[in-house]
């Protein structure tokens, strides 16, 4: 089994459009604080596409999740032992 996992997607600088959307088991992570990928051109993007991958937004989080790298630990963790 396989799964797709992607953080902090640069859905503001390229054309996702034309790519197709995973048919697996997929983890998306983003840092609402994020300084390189804004959360809303994530989230806009999201609200076009389906099915939805499973979302963690971190409140509060910058793009290299400083200080957060047990929470996005503990959820590969879930996503990989619950899915893969």
């Amino acid at each position: 089994m396989y799964g797709v996992i992607t953080v902090a997607p640069a859905v503001h600088l390229y054309d996702f459009s034309t790519l197709p959307l995973p048919q697996c088991p997929w983890l998306l992570i983003q840092g609402e604080a994020d300084e390189v990928v804004p959360v809303e051109a994530v989230r806009d993007w999201l609200s076009g596409i389906a099915p939805q991958p499973q979302t963690l937004i971190l409140p509060g989080v910058g793009h290299f999740f400083h200080g957060h790298l047990a929470d996005i630990k503990s959820a590969l963790r879930d996503f990989v032992s619950s899915h893969l």
